[in-house]
């Protein structure tokens, strides 16, 4: 994916996102910041935004001929119907993650009657060369919708005071992030990707926060822990 199509991709997230904030004005008579919408809903983006008709689903799956078996499904959408449906069995976090990668679709692949899409996982996300690229570019719009970069980068501010950095990290921020088990000096040797997973399930550095940047979002670390990377957050 250039660098183009990436640019593309977020502003189109970020304009479903502004539309839905608006109409949520329209429908209070009332203001809302865009940290009133944390954690944002994707279902109802998809439902009152998008006029899609929302459906939770114990089991879904489709038949794999070859293999002569049925292959469970996270998500399911159908341009036609103009239906979405998500697997009731996932984590809350992998439901919402689930239905703004499905609207990903929905808004980027217009040529596309109906996606189909398996289980999300950690590995999956954190290897996105092994999906194509448009399971890729859903990520990413499902990525910039619920942690939309600026919200991200002012809630950081917040709670961290500003980019982490293993190079420059001290003892006491080590300390609190590891719960006491490592030095700054181990900490500087993590792979970017885990530190900036600790960061994403660490309440705060500088504030009494009982809340991650996971749960305020309403999305798994490692998604969190992707988008700080990509915004520079974590170094």
């Amino acid at each position: 994916m250039n660098e183009l199509r990436n640019r593309f991709i977020r502003r189109q997230a970020k304009l479903k996102l502004e539309a839905f904030r608006r109409m949520l004005e329209l429908q209070s008579g009332r203001p809302v910041a865009p940290l009133d919408l944390l954690p944002i809903d994707p279902f109802r983006i998809a439902r009152d935004l998008l006029g899609l008709s929302v459906e939770e689903r114990e089991e879904i799956a489709r038949p794999d001929k070859s293999a002569k078996l049925w292959i469970p499904l996270a998500g399911l959408l159908s341009r036609v119907e103009k239906k979405l449906i998500i697997a009731a069995g996932l984590k809350p976090e992998l439901r919402r993650f689930t239905a703004a990668h499905e609207i990903g679709h929905y808004i980027l692949h217009p040529d596309a009657i109906v996606f189909r899409d398996s289980p999300l996982t950690d590995s999956s996300l954190r290897s996105p060369d092994s999906s194509s690229l448009r399971e890729r570019e859903a990520n990413l719009f499902a990525a910039e919708m619920l942690m939309p970069g600026k919200l991200v980068c002012q809630l950081f501010s917040r709670l961290f005071g500003g980019p982490v950095d293993g190079e420059s990290m001290t003892d006491d921020e080590a300390y609190l992030l590891t719960e006491g088990t490592k030095y700054a000096r181990s900490l500087s040797v993590v792979a970017p990707f885990d530190r900036a997973k600790l960061v994403a399930e660490n309440p705060s550095l500088v504030t009494k926060e009982y809340r991650n940047l996971a749960q305020v979002f309403g999305v798994s670390s490692t998604a969190i822990a992707i988008q700080l990377l990509d915004l520079g957050l974590v170094k």
